[in-house]
């Protein structure tokens, strides 16, 4: 059997010492990609991010690795996007501005719905940090949140959120105040999640170990 590699895409706006570290904690052969043949020689790929949509798009464009991380896709092989990583797999944003993304789920990102007043209180501030439960929307079976017990509580940090076309693409969410906000979302072989697995102590952990294993 083949060994498998994963591969943190590496374009200047992930965490990805904290994603080291997990993955080397469960033993996962693991390299950076920062380069089309990186990308291509991985039988798993994460794209982390922290930071502006259009930034990111611009960075990765580039470096010439938009072709490279489509191709992947194309072949099949998994991909799991982490916060501002699962945002950019969509097809457009609206943050400062309007903004393509690679266009692998189709769907769009959004601002976080304004919150209502509770007691002259928000329900919820912008941005969104901190721990939020996520809830099944389809079930979790087969899934990389196999692991995971629902309502669960996950690290959370974001002002946008990512809104597929295909609801039947979300499989988790989280509720801020009335709101329900995809909190996972797959598309194929293609995975995504809002929160911060590898800061999610080891519910999150449980879910990049699963994501090693597809």
């Amino acid at each position: 059997m083949p060994v498998k590699t994963i591969a943190i895409l590496d374009y200047g706006f992930g965490n990805i010492h904290s994603l080291l570290k997990a993955l080397n904690f469960i033993g996962q052969k693991t390299i950076i990609a920062d380069s089309p043949q990186n990308i291509a020689s991985a039988s798993h790929l994460i794209i982390p991010g922290v930071g502006a949509f259009g930034d990111a798009m611009k960075t990765i464009r580039n470096k010439d690795l938009i072709i490279p991380i489509k191709e992947f896709a194309n072949q099949s092989k998994p991909i799991l996007g982490i916060c501002l990583g699962m945002q950019l797999l969509f097809s457009e944003s609206e943050e400062f501005g309007h903004h393509y993304g690679l266009n692998i789920i189709p769907g769009r990102v959004t601002r976080l719905p304004q919150p209502s007043l509770v007691n002259q209180e928000p329900e919820y501030k912008i941005p969104f940090i901190g721990w939020n439960r996520i809830l099944p929307s389809v079930t979790w079976k087969n899934s990389i949140l196999r692991q995971v017990i629902p309502e669960t509580s996950m690290y959370f940090v974001h002002s946008y959120a990512a809104q597929p076309q295909d609801k039947n693409n979300t499989i988790a969410y989280a509720s801020y105040g009335h709101h329900h906000i995809p909190a996972v979302v797959k598309h194929n072989n293609i995975y995504g999640c809002q929160f911060h697995p590898e800061k999610s102590r080891a519910s999150g952990l449980s879910i990049i170990e699963s994501f090693a294993k597809l």
